[in-house]
């Protein structure tokens, strides 16, 4: 399982974020965004929040890559030619001129969530904030309930918050040499990359694999969307949750608990073992490279990550479909991006979840 920070570390830069978080709502009307090129010839786009309410804090606020997908989708451009037009150098002004009148044109408020002087998020007036912070005091204490706990791989990046503890207490046998345990996957993003997400997750011990287990297993799972009550602006642009908001968010992560404990409960989890062992006898590959062409193909994976997929493969010799969810599992620890390992890690429970019909697709291909 791919590392990135410890708990005290993740706990530490929460508490950093917490602190450097201001969200805004303004009318489009009252927005002005401009693009320019640094010393090294990278594109930098800036958006201002002018008018009642602006300040310096407001200004010069430097829009990340996923603010600059929203705005795209907010503005209606798509999204190549709006690329095109913010990194050649002569388009800059061309971007700016349609951004800027299409958000005079067609006025809406919008929320912006900044972190550090920073614009990372575009975002509808109803968007409903549900923060790591927030999530974090609730759920850690929550799982430090379940004895042995163990915090295995915790991480920040720019679109998402995630948490995957273990539970080495319950735990169960594969096959011969390969036994799992039980744990929880927590994601959250703060900036509409995705929804609060609380499922089981299994850890193979020998080889330090994570699997996230999707519903269709008959996991307990959370999703969260982060729709809610339209907000207003206070004392000019910047936003407070109010305490109507803050008691229900108490009490919504509070009711997380009980999914986190669904997560690890020993019966539950004896089901996802039987799950696996029948992957472990399941119909075998013909022709490996073609049976991870095709999964590529299904899956759209990178050439890269098939050709490690299929280097595991081979390594591990097993070539059953519990053998190919390994093998994508354990690819998901050499690549860079933290986001892409834990999809790579969802894979892995979604090929454990495939119908028979669907397997047969990947087993029975040929070159």
């Amino acid at each position: 399982m791919k590392q990135h920070l410890t708990l005290s570390e993740l706990a530490a830069e929460l508490e950093r974020q917490q602190a450097a978080k201001v969200d805004y709502v303004a009318d489009t009307r009252r927005m002005h965004f401009t693009t320019g090129f640094e010393d090294d010839q990278r594109p930098r786009s800036m958006i201002d929040l002018i008018g009642e309410g602006s300040s310096e804090a407001t200004s010069d606020l430097l829009v990340l890559p996923h603010a600059h997908r929203q705005i795209a989708d907010h503005t209606g451009i798509p999204w190549k030619f709006y690329e095109r037009l913010r990194v050649e150098r002569g388009l800059a002004s061309l971007l700016d001129e349609n951004v800027n009148r299409l958000f005079h044109h067609e006025p809406k408020p919008r929320m912006i969530r900044t972190l550090d002087g920073q614009a990372r998020a575009f975002l509808s007036d109803g968007y409903r904030r549900l923060d790591n912070h927030d999530l974090a005091e609730t759920i850690i204490p929550i799982l430090g309930e379940i004895p042995e706990v163990r915090f295995e791989s915790c991480a920040l990046t720019d679109s998402r918050m995630y948490i995957k503890a273990l539970t080495p207490r319950v735990t169960g046998t594969v096959k011969v040499g390969e036994e799992v345990c039980a744990g929880v996957f927590i994601s959250n993003s703060e900036i509409g990359a995705g929804s609060l997400r609380v499922e089981p997750f299994v850890y193979t011990l020998a080889c330090t694999n994570g699997m996230v287990i999707p519903k269709g297993l008959g996991g307990e799972a959370l999703r969260r969307i982060h729709v809610g009550r339209r907000v207003e602006a206070d004392e000019g642009f910047r936003v407070f949750r109010n305490e109507t908001l803050m008691a229900d968010d108490r009490a919504f992560f509070m009711a997380v608990g009980d999914v986190v404990r669904a997560a690890v409960d020993e019966v539950r989890f004896r089901d996802l073992v039987e799950a696996m062992q029948r992957a472990a006898d399941s119909e075998t590959v013909r022709d490996a490279p073609a049976a991870i062409e095709t999964l590529a193909t299904r899956e759209r994976l990178s050439d890269r990550e098939a050709g490690g997929i299929l280097t595991h493969l081979a390594a591990g010799g097993d070539l059953s479909r519990w053998g190919v969810l390994s093998a994508v599992t354990r690819q998901a620890e050499d690549v860079e991006s933290y986001d892409r390992a834990t999809e790579l890690e969802e894979l892995g429970g979604k090929i454990l979840a495939y119908s028979d019909r669907d397997w047969r697709t990947i087993a029975g291909a040929t070159s």
